[in-house]
């Protein structure tokens, strides 16, 4: 007559709720008391013990104590500034609302509470705890896909800690996930969450719900058994779980809590040798039964009790004992309304019994009677369950209706990430493309700037050229003039006086007084320093020396002269290989300005020309003891003599330093080529 499906699920509800109370042994609340007498205890550790202790009490069915108790432990998480004392005391309200209340917005309000605090706390534990709070109580209020939701929730936060206290929830969890999927009949995910579940409590040592994962294990092969009969490996396997989930419970008495597991594991395990198994199996069936009986009304598990009566009930109707079998249907139906819960398929059930048995004793009153009972449950299951699936349809539809508008944002979403990748890609192709122009602008510019850089670089190199053309033009008239002065200088003037001095002499000769000759005789030495004086200029403009043997000897030479005739002068050539004639003349010219200066201005005593090469560099050094002069006087930069120069060292394309003291002299250094390229030679003739 058991509906072994439906006890299942009952055995669950009550399985999951006592589950989250408490995994503690019997003696749990004289333990969590004696706590609370320690004077030691922080006012956040005392709130989670009278959490706790509360949750035993309701457990022992002390309502009253345990709801004083939690009104006392929530004016003192009140006080506290972590909300997760608050939202764990609002939690177990919500969970013993939803038991107790038929007004469920009194829950939800209690839920809400709950949830506002545990936004307040980082406690991961308390608030994975408020979450599975809120699946259980979805879960009952026909809204599976909302609990799924706010299990993977409570899962997901849990898994950041790896406490018993963690593991404990989410073993609760995992069993809630599972019951859930067991009644859509979703055997994969069924399964699924039962092993997690096994493999959480393992690893937790949690007796009870190591217990609870058996027995659901066992009820997730059974469900596939009974989708293919043909696997008997299914239902030895499920056999196999229901009695090592009552092993567990009888190894551990004094550890396990729940001991309501063992009445009910033994039924499933008397139901499946009843319904799979041939009538040899019978004692298994009857010692299974005497085990549910008798620790069925030791923990009051009335529904258990009634349907074992009903088994047997069935048993004795088997071999026509039609007597024994009405009184063990008498006896579920007196039991089972002494649960607070009547599980209502029962009563159903034993009612339609009732009638059957009533019938086949031709009691047809008694059968009518029975029948209108069963008819009256039946019905109020039938609207029941038809409200249930209306919610659960209007859930379905809900959740579907999300699906679908959800799917629609992701397909928006998906779209508005297309345009924006697209928009993005043009966005940065326009700044490539103006970056760019931006480039070919300044490139561009660029090239017209170093255009125009090259234009002015020829146009002053064109200046430059024609600049030292008109000085070579210039420096090649002034060599020619000199040449041809100091030929007819030395031709002309020069022969003409020497012819003078000779008629003179020839005339002094013939004279016999000696008065006379002392006349002509001073004369002629005039005219002989005359005559000398003129080799001297000529030799100066045009001198023979540096055309015979080049640039360092007429530079000693003119030093030489000069020394005899003003100051003492040195003159010293180092490594000096020659250079281009033309430009010897030019730097000769250079040397004879700057030493005119010296003697014109310096008022020197001793002076030092140095005449030296390094490889193709000629450098030309003067350097005197003289009055120096101010360098920043543009006055000292305009005669002729230092335009000559600087007119004859920009002709060399070479440089001119000048340092002057007016304590310590001038020293003048020019640098050059030694060579250039070749030029249109002016006449150096003498």
């Amino acid at each position: 007559m058991i509906n072994i499906k439906r006890l299942f699920q009952l055995s669950l509800c009550f399985l999951l709720h006592t589950l989250a109370v408490d995994s503690r042994a019997q003696n749990i609340s004289d333990s969590l008391s004696n706590e609370l007498k320690n004077k030691q205890l922080k006012p956040g550790e005392k709130v989670m013990i009278m959490g706790k202790l509360a949750h035993r009490l309701y457990f022992q069915n002390e309502e009253k104590q345990a709801d004083s108790l939690l009104q006392l432990a929530l004016l003192t998480a009140n006080t506290l500034k972590d909300g997760q004392y608050s939202a764990y005391i609002y939690a177990i309200k919500a969970f013993q609302s939803r038991i107790t209340e038929k007004d469920k917005s009194i829950t939800r309000e209690l839920l809400d509470s709950a949830t506002f605090f545990a936004k307040r706390t980082s406690n991961n534990t308390i608030k994975g705890y408020v979450f599975y709070c809120s699946g259980w109580i979805d879960s009952r209020d026909g809204k599976p896909n909302e609990a799924i939701n706010f299990f993977l929730k409570g899962i997901k936060i849990l898994d950041k800690e790896h406490t018993l206290q963690d593991l404990k929830y989410k073993a609760n969890i995992y069993s809630e996930l599972a019951a859930i999927y067991s009644e859509w009949e979703d055997t994969e995910n069924f399964g699924k969450y039962v092993r997690m579940g096994l493999s959480n409590a393992l690893e937790s040592h949690d007796i009870d719900n190591k217990a609870s994962s058996q027995q659901m294990l066992a009820s997730y092969f059974e469900q596939r058994y009974l989708k293919d009969s043909t696997d008997r490996a299914l239902l030895d396997s499920a056999l196999y779980y229901n009695k090592e989930a009552i092993a567990t419970i009888r190894n551990n008495t004094e550890r396990i809590r729940l001991l309501s597991q063992l009445p009910f594991t033994a039924m499933n395990v008397a139901n499946l040798y009843a319904q799979h198994f041939p009538p040899s199996y019978r004692d298994s069936i009857h010692m299974y039964l005497d085990i549910a009986l008798q620790k069925g009304i030791e923990t009051k598990q009335y529904t258990v009790v009634a349907n074992s009566y009903g088994m047997m009930s069935d048993l004795a109707l088997a071999e026509n004992k039609l007597d024994e079998a009405e009184n063990l249907l008498n006896k579920a139906a007196g039991v089972i309304t002494q649960d607070n819960m009547p599980d209502q398929h029962t009563l159903s059930q034993v009612f339609l019994n009732l009638s059957k048995i009533a019938e086949r004793k031709k009691n047809y009153r008694s059968a009518l009677q029975y029948y209108k009972q069963h008819s009256d449950v039946h019905q109020s299951i039938f609207d029941a369950e038809k409200m249930r699936i209306g919610k659960s349809l209007a859930a379905k539809y809900e959740a579907e209706k999300k699906e679908q508008q959800l799917a629609t944002m992701q397909h928006k979403i998906g779209l508005s990430k297309k345009l924006n990748t697209v928009y993005f890609v043009l966005a940065i192709t326009f700044l490539f493309a103006l970056l760019l122009l931006y480039y070919a602008y300044l490139q561009r510019n660029k090239t017209l700037k170093q255009q125009g850089l090259v234009h002015q670089l020829e146009i002053e190199k064109i200046n430059q050229e024609h600049r030292i053309s008109l000085l070579s033009a210039m420096l090649e008239g002034q060599e020619s003039e000199r040449s041809r002065l100091a030929r007819d200088l030395h031709d002309g003037l020069g022969g003409l006086i020497s012819g003078i001095k000779l008629d003179l002499a020839e005339r002094t000769n013939s004279l016999t007084l000696q008065e006379s000759k002392s006349i002509f005789i001073p004369v002629l030495q005039h005219i002989d320093d005359a005559i000398q004086e003129l080799r001297r200029i000529a030799h100066s403009m045009m001198p023979e020396l540096l055309l015979k043997a080049g640039l360092s000897e007429a530079c000693k030479e003119y030093c030489r002269n000069l020394k005899k005739a003003h100051f003492e002068v040195v003159c010293q050539v180092f490594n000096f290989k020659g250079m281009d004639k033309e430009r010897e003349v030019v730097l000769y010219r250079i040397m004879q300005e700057l030493l005119t200066n010296v003697v014109k201005h310096a008022h020197a005593k001793k002076v030092l020309v140095q005449l030296q090469q390094s490889d193709d560099l000629i450098n030309l050094t003067v350097e005197d003891d003289g009055r120096g002069f101010d360098l920043n006087d543009e006055k000292n930069k305009q005669g002729a003599g230092w335009r000559n120069i600087q007119s004859r060292v920009q002709y060399l394309k070479g440089v001119i330093e000048v340092y002057s003291d007016s304590k310590k002299g001038t020293t003048v250094t020019v640098e050059c080529k030694s060579s250039e390229k070749k030029r249109e030679k002016f006449a150096l003739t003498p």
